[in-house]
């Protein structure tokens, strides 16, 4: 089986949070992304938080929707200019598994010291 570039994350009963994992964008694996949404019976906001992928960039958070077991990629958006809240929820999440930062092909080494410092 091919390894996953995301990890989902439930931010409340209608949002989850899928943040990279891997250089490769979590959007490489839609289909998988939908499988698993499906599994867990959600419906609702889908967040992305692509900092492995795109880095500490305006590219880093999007947001879509998925219905009828099927994200809409449609309505993918970036939400750079309201992305405090996932942020933080992104912070948390990399700083406990900072070992995603510290293999990062994409971050420079100022950015993950940020990011070990919960700053990014």
């Amino acid at each position: 089986m091919k390894s996953k570039y995301y990890r989902i994350n439930k931010v409340d009963d209608s949002t989850v949070l899928i943040l990279s994992t891997s250089y490769h964008s979590p959007t490489e694996q839609l289909d998988a992304i939908e499988k698993d949404l499906s599994k867990k019976g959600f419906h609702g906001k889908v967040l992305f938080d692509l900092l492995l992928t795109n880095g500490n960039s305006t590219q880093r958070f999007f947001e879509t929707y998925f219905e009828n077991n099927t994200i809409n990629k449609s309505s993918f958006k970036n939400i750079l200019e309201q992305a405090e809240k996932v942020r933080t929820i992104s912070n948390k999440f990399y700083v406990k598994h900072f070992d995603l930062i510290e293999h990062s092909e994409v971050l420079s080494k100022a950015t993950k010291f940020l990011v070990k410092q919960g700053r990014i």
